[in-house]
C-alpha cells in the first residue's frame, strides 16, 4: 500500500512549456543524458533550451527572490541528468539560487507506464527545504502532472512555497494542474462509489489528482476494470511491502 500523504490542490499557476513533447526525445543526445551522462545533457540542453523560454521564465519569477528546484530523481534504475543540466542552465544565466537538497526518494518507472498505471506510482522526495523560500521547479518533461505535484506537496509540508514550474517538453492540456470543480465532480457522479478504494490504495482522494490525472480517469469505460486495476495496485503494494520486510530481515 502507498503511505504517502497528500494534499487537496490549491490554485496553481500554469507550467510553462518549452516545446510538445515529442521534440525532446527526438534529440540526439536525449537517450544518453536520460540514462546518466552530465555532458550529454548539457549537450542538449544547449540545443534545445531556447533564450525566449529562458525570458519567459525570468518573466515568471520576476522580482521574487527564487530557488530553481529540478526533479531529481532516478527513472528505471538510472539517474535522469536532464532536469539538473537544465536548473544549472537557467540558475546561471537569471543569477538565482538553485536547489540540490531534495531528492527522489523512490525508483520510478514512470518513463514506460500508462495514464493508470502512473496514478499508483506518484514518486516520494525527501531532503532539506529552505523553509519561508519560494521554489520555482524545473523538469524535462510533463506529462499527467503527477510527479510535479508530488514534488509541490513536499516542500510546501515543509513550510516553503512553489511559485511556479518549467519543463523542457510536455503535453500542453496537462499544463494546468489544478483540478478544476467541474471535472472533480464529473469524476465523483461516474466512479463515486470506489474513490474510499482509491484513496486506501494510493493515500490520497480524486481530490488530489491534476487536472490530466482526473480526466484520463473518467475516459475509463468500465466501473469494473478502474475497481479490478485498484486492487491488483493493492496487491502489487503488499507484494514490495513484504519483499522490502524479507531483505531487512
Amino acid at each position: 500500500m502507498n503511505n504517502h500523504s497528500y494534499f487537496q490542490q490549491k490554485e496553481r499557476p500554469l507550467v510553462l512549456i518549452g516545446s510538445r513533447i515529442g521534440g525532446l526525445a527526438g534529440n540526439s543526445h536525449f537517450r544518453a543524458a536520460k540514462t546518466g551522462d552530465d555532458l550529454a545533457a548539457v549537450f542538449l540542453i544547449q540545443e534545445l533550451l531556447a533564450q525566449s523560454f529562458i525570458d519567459e521564465i525570468q518573466g515568471a519569477i520576476k522580482g521574487m527572490d527564487v530557488i530553481i528546484q529540478p526533479v531529481l530523481g532516478t527513472e528505471k534504475g538510472c539517474d535522469n541528468k536532464i532536469p539538473l543540466a537544465l536548473s544549472v542552465k537557467i540558475s546561471s544565466t537569471l543569477g538565482v539560487d538553485q536547489g540540490l537538497e531534495i531528492v527522489q526518494s523512490t525508483v520510478s518507472q514512470r518513463s514506460s507506464a500508462n495514464g493508470i498505471d502512473r496514478l499508483f506510482t506518484r514518486p516520494s522526495f525527501d531532503g532539506d527545504v529552505e523553509a519561508g523560500r519560494n521554489y520555482f521547479i524545473v523538469d524535462d518533461t510533463l506529462s499527467q502532472g503527477g510527479t510535479v505535484v508530488s514534488l509541490i506537496n513536499f516542500i510546501e509540508s515543509h513550510g516553503a512555497n512553489v511559485v511556479g514550474c518549467a519543463v523542457l517538453s510536455g503535453k500542453q492540456y496537462s499544463a494546468q494542474l489544478s483540478l478544476s470543480i467541474h471535472t472533480l465532480e464529473a469524476l465523483r457522479e461516474k466512479y463515486g462509489t470506489i474513490e474510499s478504494e482509491f484513496k486506501s490504495t494510493t493515500g490520497y482522494g480524486f481530490d488530489a489528482l491534476t487536472e490530466s490525472e482526473a480526466r484520463y480517469i473518467s475516459k475509463i469505460n468500465s466501473l469494473e476494470a478502474f475497481r479490478d486495476r485498484i486492487a491488483e495496485a493493492e496487491d502489487e503494494g503488499i507484494s514490495e511491502a513484504n519483499e522490502g520486510n524479507a531483505i531487512r530481515s
